[in-house]
């Protein structure tokens, strides 16, 4: 079973390097990684043509999500996702989801957990998410992060980004893929890395907007039971165990140029998310 990759690029190279060798050093799974770059001034599409083993293509497009489409249009793997330039996956990550995947044949999204870190690699938050269920999704945020999510390719065959949402296409496609009839799952454990920078899209006042009027589409009576049904969904978070984490917590991530990962042992943290971009953020 291959996984297919696809990590969109524009003018963020030092950190596609990064992203690179957490995928490059995923261990006992076949994958292949493809770079969809938007035209970066920054020596990106010098560097992909010197990476052996790496699918790069730099070309316009308009924007993440329709890179995300052409990406995807071109892999041939039988699992799909997508990881950004300033994640990475962690040890292991791709094993785990492998076999899950093969003991559940009939489960075509799979989410898992992730960290949220600093640029100098200090936790910030530990994320534990739940299973993607429409209820939850058209009456909230996406809660479920890109950088641990996977699904077969079936999925994106009958599902595709939509590219006129700038922010939030994934919400849109995540909820699709669910009305679809395609079933999805959790799978504990940490799967990802997201560094938290001032530019991240799912931060910005255009996502919140996005969202919005992905909302506005609700029957009047899901717009009034939004407030119950995210009460519903924090109590299965409680009940799953999604607001405890044991610590001492370590974890392995590249940082600056270094070859190798470097070791990072939080001894204390939380599941909040971060006050830096929180307004608007449910958990």
């Amino acid at each position: 079973m291959k996984f297919s990759i696809v990590t969109p690029s524009m003018n963020m190279l030092e950190d596609l390097r990064r992203c690179r060798v957490s995928v490059a050093d995923q261990e006992g799974v076949e994958l292949e990684h493809l770079v969809q770059d938007g035209g970066s001034t920054d020596g990106t599409a010098e560097w992909l043509k010197s990476q052996h083993g790496l699918l790069g293509v730099s070309e316009p497009d308009g924007g993440m999500y329709e890179a995300l489409n052409r990406g995807f249009s071109r892999a041939t793997g039988e699992i799909f996702a997508w990881l950004n330039c300033d994640e990475q996956y962690l040890p292991g990550a791709l094993r785990g989801v492998h076999d899950f995947f093969e003991r559940h044949p009939g489960i075509d999204l799979v989410a898992g957990d992730y960290l949220v870190v600093e640029d100098g690699g200090e936790l910030l938050a530990w994320r534990k998410t739940l299973p993607p269920r429409r209820l939850y999704l058209r009456t909230g945020h996406l809660y479920t992060l890109s950088c641990a999510l996977f699904f077969r390719r079936r999925v994106f065959e009958a599902v595709k980004f939509d590219p006129r949402m700038r922010c939030t296409a994934d919400h849109k496609f995540m909820l699709r893929a669910l009305e679809h009839g395609f079933r999805a799952r959790h799978l504990p454990g940490y799967r990802a890395a997201f560094f938290l920078r001032e530019h991240n899209l799912s931060l910005s006042p255009r996502a919140w907007d996005e969202l919005a009027a992905l909302q506005r589409d609700n029957p009047r009576p899901l717009r009034l039971c939004a407030g119950p049904i995210r009460a519903l969904k924090w109590t299965e978070k409680f009940v799953r165990g999604g607001y405890r984490q044991r610590f001492p917590l370590t974890y392995s991530i590249y940082l600056d140029d270094e070859d190798e990962r470097r070791r990072i042992t939080a001894r204390t943290g939380t599941w909040r998310w971060p006050e830096r971009g929180r307004e608007g953020v449910s958990t």
